[in-house]
């Protein structure tokens, strides 16, 4: 088991201990400045620090890495990042942007996420045309969030 895969198997359970979702798990960086980057949907600011200090304890118990590194545990944000089936199914209906890979170069594809499966996902895209792309096409994707301007109280 890699030790992605060793971390993944900690924190999701340790979160689900505590009722709470991995949305997901990143390691930046190299060396000294290596970070854990843990992303947990469902959880406010306070819940963040609590499960933090929770985490930090635990995996200084049981997990064994032995260079040093930087925990980060917080939410996921209001634009999220789309790379797994289960974050493009999580996100249906939401507005997303995505770089694909194809055969003839990278292009950005904006639009309403229509569905998503475990192999891939249809986008209405801003032009009103529904395509489909394969998970394994997307270099990277995120959920795009648009502030709506509120008008002024009495206008």
């Amino acid at each position: 088991m890699s030790i992605k895969e060793q971390l993944y198997e900690l924190v999701s359970t340790h979160l689900n201990d505590e009722h709470l979702e991995l949305y997901d798990l990143e390691w930046t960086g190299a060396g000294r400045g290596r970070t854990l980057r843990i992303l947990v949907d469902g959880a406010d600011l306070d819940r963040l620090a609590e499960v933090s200090r929770t985490l930090s304890r635990r995996l200084d118990g049981e997990f064994d890495y032995s260079d040093p590194y930087r925990l980060e545990v917080s939410s996921p944000g209001l634009e999220r990042k789309l790379s797994t089936p289960a974050h493009f199914i999580s996100a249906v209906g939401s507005e997303i942007s995505a770089k694909i890979r194809s055969d003839e170069g990278h292009r950005t594809v904006k639009g309403e996420l229509v569905t998503a499966d475990e192999v891939g996902f249809e986008v209405e895209t801003e032009s009103g045309t529904l395509e489909r792309f394969d998970i394994t096409q997307v270099t990277s994707a995120n959920t795009v969030f648009r502030w709506e301007r509120n008008e002024k109280p009495g206008s």
